[in-house]
């Protein structure tokens, strides 16, 4: 490199080092207006249900979960963090729905699975609802299901950990409506087995 090259490196470099002590800084919240809690996550996952032990839910059956007010998280909690899963084989090819209790049953679904099938999970971020629960529907057959607590989000900001701003669920893209349930039509889209 020419001396040039290297006064031009250098400057670039000051530049940058400057602009680390000069420029202020800002907090970004997940909230614009500033209303949205921060997130707490727990250092454990706390099973809040597990229906192993005892009856599995069984087709339209919605299950009520307490997931606030607890020792682990606090009445205050807004929303929580959760895994959500099938065990021991569901009876029929289903899906299950999660939503705030109280509030009315989305349209979509958090966890689709076969009939017969191995466990699996999803993540869900979920408002807490009526009675500091959630709702978990089942749609068909009888099925185990597990709900894992990973964290909550408090009423209001502060910790600069993120905030929750709930939306309205929706469908953001169904491989099935554009012309195969496999995927193969989607344009542009590299499949790997």
């Amino acid at each position: 490199m020419t001396k040039r090259h290297w006064l031009v490196v250098a400057g670039i470099v000051g530049a940058l080092m400057l602009s680390l002590f000069v420029s202020p800084r800002t907090t970004a919240y997940a909230d614009a207006a500033g209303k949205g809690g921060d997130y707490i996550p727990l250092t454990t996952p706390w099973r809040a249900l597990d229906t192993r032990g005892g009856t599995k839910p069984g087709a339209g059956s919605t299950t009520n979960v307490t997931v606030a007010g607890t020792t682990t998280v606090p009445s205050t909690a807004t929303a929580v963090l959760i895994d959500v899963a099938t065990a021991g084989g569901p009876t029929a090819s289903t899906y299950l729905t999660v939503w705030p209790k109280g509030g009315a049953k989305p349209t979509i679904s958090n966890l689709n699975t076969q009939a017969g099938a191995a466990a699996i999970s999803n993540s869900a971020v979920v408002p807490v609802g009526d009675d500091r629960q959630i709702s978990v529907f089942n749609s068909a057959g009888s099925v185990n299901i597990i709900v894992d607590v990973q964290g909550y989000f408090t009423d209001s900001a502060g910790s600069g950990r993120g905030g929750f701003v709930p939306v309205a669920p929706a469908v953001l893209l169904n491989n099935a409506a554009l012309g195969g349930g496999d995927g193969a039509s989607l344009a542009g889209v590299e499949r790997r087995p």
